[in-house]
């Protein structure tokens, strides 16, 4: 399974900080909130997507690692403002079938096939939302996540 680290639309919460960093990028505590979600997936492939303004500048900083484009795989997209835990892992580690990870209308992660990632439309947004994955069952999670600057 391949890792897709995204940004939402609560990015704007970070201001000004985010204005030349995606979220995922933001340093909490030691490590960026991108480097604690890969810790808990080594063997996965990452593709990161963000803010088409950032595309370029994402790309030049991550050599070797896709930026806003999917390839034909199976993904587990996670929301660059989760913090990670066991929970996360037991919650995302049930079952095999395609699954969407909610918390207050928040989109926390997302299992997808690769059947599905071709029918999404994420060249047409900045932000992955729960909305993208419409008709996929959706589970409510109590994962913490960082919404603010002061976080």
């Amino acid at each position: 399974m391949h890792i897709c680290i995204f940004e939402d639309k609560l990015v704007d919460n970070f201001y000004p900080l985010t204005l030349s960093h995606p979220v995922y990028d933001l340093v909490c505590g030691m490590k960026t909130l991108r480097e604690k979600i890969l810790r808990y997936f080594p063997n996965a492939g990452c593709t990161l997507f963000c803010r088409k303004y950032l595309e370029d500048t994402v790309k030049q900083n991550n050599p070797g690692i896709e930026v806003n484009k999917l390839s034909d795989d199976n993904y587990l997209f996670i929301n660059g403002r989760v913090l990670i835990d066991e929970n996360f892992h037991e919650l995302i580690g049930k079952g095999t079938a395609e699954k969407i990870f909610v918390k207050d209308n928040i989109l926390i992660s997302a299992k997808i096939t690769a059947e599905t990632i071709k029918k999404i439309k994420l060249n047409s947004t900045d932000s992955v939302e729960p909305s993208l994955f419409e008709g996929i069952p959706e589970e409510n999670a109590d994962i913490d996540t960082i919404n603010f600057i002061w976080d």
